[in-house]
């Protein structure tokens, strides 16, 4: 299949920043010699790892990713490679053990080996490589790895607040009729006198909660439904702040009513379905910009970020450029800066590539391949090509074709 050229875009240049115009201009062809030569790796959103020659314009599909038990790998969002190498590398969450993995992909069976079942953080928004300074002679691997929190849970119980009025960790309750805080929680509160000696502040549905515990184990009694109808004990650390979110049902009440006012300690009682939860040790590594070691999946951290990027590409391993809600950004570790560069509202970016003078992006929108010229000097231009390929999730483009080295040892 031929790649056909389509329309091209300008961003319009200012002093501060690029700002994408899609506005439609005369048609333009992709630059001649721009793309011939590469290869195009992306996985689909039906997890199959695809191949695109733009030498011979043709669209392969290698096949489902897989690992050795026949297990279709599922939701790996950030890939890339080393030129010359059989395997592409991703970092991917298994949803069975909820641990964080290295996978070498095989390019030519879409294969998948776990290389390290257990590194450190979450899984790659996007991952990037580049030749390391001259005189070093390995490439370094980079990846936008995004925040890990714990899987969904079900849960029931009752939990002591630690009535904390640090920013940090103050109590937060959303509700349909507004929010409870910290504030709401106090010897005058308006609360509903409860046969029994308490009181009750507020009971029905909550969309997130925040909140410190308090008290020494059994005193607080939250249970963690198992899939089975099994229950136990989800362990709370009183030094951590946690946050619930999800479709829950809420009673907050105070333990001791006394003269018509709330004079004992505030519990609040969660029942709940898959509801998600982040807290300090779950988020101890949050959105950032990572150096990894593609053997052994050892991480260290560049810069935390402000926001999940969808994807990451290079020119050199010390600028890179991101996307995130069709906005591109280009980050800056040294000095610590993330700047946006511009805006591309109709496209859904989940993958950049590098091409050597220009950035590569896929749109999920209308399944096209941008090239983008935003490189320091560059027009802003803005040149969609059409290879053929749906749904792509990640890309990595590479000008040396795979000639079975299987592993980066």
């Amino acid at each position: 299949m031929k790649a056909n050229a389509v329309k091209k875009s300008t961003w319009a240049v200012t002093a501060m920043s690029l700002f994408a115009s899609l506005a439609v201009s005369s048609p333009a062809r992709a630059e001649s010699g721009e793309l011939d030569g590469f290869l195009l790796y992306g996985i689909s959103g039906s997890n199959a790892l695809v191949q695109y020659s733009f030498a011979d314009r043709q669209l392969e599909t290698i096949g489902q990713i897989h690992l050795d038990d026949g297990r279709i790998i599922s939701d790996v969002q950030g890939m890339s490679c080393i030129p010359g190498h059989l395997n592409t590398y991703a970092i991917w969450i298994d949803p069975e053990d909820n641990r964080t993995k290295l996978l070498y992909i095989n390019t030519e069976t879409a294969a998948a080996t776990v290389v390290n079942d257990n590194v450190e953080g979450g899984t790659l928004g996007g991952a990037t490589t580049a030749v390391a300074p001259e005189g070093e002679p390995y490439w370094r691997a980079f990846g936008v790895q995004l925040k890990k929190t714990n899987p969904p849970i079900d849960c029931d119980g009752w939990v002591n607040l630690n009535p904390n009025n640090s920013p940090h960790n103050l109590f937060e309750a959303e509700t349909p009729t507004g929010m409870y805080t910290r504030d709401s929680l106090h010897r005058d509160a308006p609360v509903q006198s409860l046969p029994d000696g308490k009181a009750l502040l507020y009971t029905g549905p909550a969309s997130r909660i925040r909140f410190k515990p308090k008290g020494h184990g059994n005193q607080n009694t939250l249970l963690v439904i198992n899939d089975d109808g099994t229950n136990e004990p989800m362990l709370l650390q009183n030094s951590n702040t946690y946050t619930f979110s999800g479709d829950m049902t809420v009673t907050i009440i105070n333990d001791h009513f006394h003269n018509s006012r709330a004079m004992g300690h505030w519990w609040i009682q969660i029942t709940g379905t898959g509801l998600t939860i982040e807290d300090d040790v779950s988020v101890s590594t949050p959105d950032r910009l990572v150096e990894f070691n593609h053997k052994t999946g050892e991480v260290h951290e560049l810069l935390p970020l402000q926001r999940g990027y969808d994807s990451l590409t290079t020119p050199d391993g010390q600028t890179f450029y991101a996307a995130k809600d069709g906005e591109i950004y280009r980050i800056d570790p040294v000095n610590n800066v993330e700047s946006r560069l511009g805006s591309l509202p109709s496209a859904d970016i989940e993958g950049l590539a590098f091409t050597g003078s220009k950035v590569a992006a896929f749109s999920t929108t209308d399944n096209q391949l941008l090239l983008l010229d935003i490189l320091p000097g560059g027009t802003g231009s803005v040149t969609p090509v059409s290879i053929g390929a749906t749904d792509l999730r990640t890309i990595v483009l590479t000008k040396v074709k795979p000639v079975g080295q299987p592993t980066y040892d």
